[in-house]
């Protein structure tokens, strides 16, 4: 696996490049940019393999020949972190005909009541859109690569791009969580289909940067199907109160009020890839 040639990416064109500082632990905002890659990759979303899973295909890492890869190579890389679960921020997108809005809480977003459809309505969310790919974060890539003779495949979640987070030691020695996974409460159906990653090509993503006083070591952790593999060790800068779990947990407790311990325990464990 050390002789594995990583993709070249091409940034994309930016108007603003932040660094992320947090003094909270943060929900992971981790994208896919491509499934399916071994040449070369411009970082726009959307160049995907689905999957057309049978009960023969291979969903885990048993053998041990999918590697999670954080390239740590460009410390100048940057990309836009436009989620699919992000189209229509609030405030209000700016050009659009309201009639209506109310801010749906369990998913913590707006659903807007439009007195416009087609290709205007079509247009006015290209532009807002493109406008918003310009602003970049400051961020590393990561990379899944398949050196099996099979496709594998990915678990694209529903309300996200993949299940990554990011850990880092604390002061202990201890490998902890610096993010979380937000978990969101659906009430249908989403024709969502998983990620199928061909063999011998890669999965290309990024994850954002953040800055602060304490420099540790740090890793990513992803969770695929219930099965957990970490990334490569790497240096970076947070602020320690980010190691704070505290917020994650009440909200969690808040939001599966009505259910038993062992379910919200159960949750508990996925908001951190457990």
């Amino acid at each position: 696996m050390t002789n594995v040639n990583f993709p070249r990416l091409i940034l994309t064109e930016s108007d603003t490049i932040v660094r992320m500082f947090s003094e909270t632990i943060q929900a992971s905002s981790a994208m896919v940019y491509a499934v399916g890659i071994n040449d070369s990759l411009v970082l726009t979303e959307g160049q995907f393999k689905f999957a057309a899973e049978t009960s023969s295909t291979p969903k885990s890492n048993r053998a041990n020949l999918v590697k999670l890869f954080v390239d740590v190579s460009n410390s100048n890389f940057h990309s836009h972190f436009l989620s699919k679960i992000d189209m229509t921020p609030p405030p209000p997108p700016i050009g659009l005909d309201i009639l209506d809005s109310v801010y749906v809480d369990f998913i913590g977003r707006y659903d807007y009541v439009l007195n416009k459809i087609g290709d205007s309505l079509l247009n006015d969310f290209a532009q807002l859109n493109e406008k918003r790919q310009k602003t970049h974060s400051w961020s590393y890539p990561f990379l899944v690569y398949n050196s099996s003779k099979n496709n594998v495949i990915f678990e694209n979640p529903i309300e996200g791009n993949i299940y990554v987070i990011l850990e880092a030691l604390d002061r202990d020695g201890n490998w902890k969580p610096i993010e979380f996974w937000e978990q969101h409460q659906f009430l249908c159906g989403t024709g969502h289909r998983n990620y199928s990653l061909p063999a011998k090509t890669f999965l290309i993503g990024a994850f954002k940067r953040y800055r602060g006083n304490y420099r540790t070591k740090m890793r990513l952790k992803l969770n695929n199907f219930g099965e957990v593999m970490y990334s490569n060790v790497f240096e970076d800068t947070i602020n320690y109160s980010q190691f704070d779990t505290t917020e994650v947990l009440k909200g969690v407790r808040n939001m599966y009020s009505d259910r038993n311990e062992e379910y919200i325990q159960k949750k508990i464990n996925t908001s951190f890839l457990d």
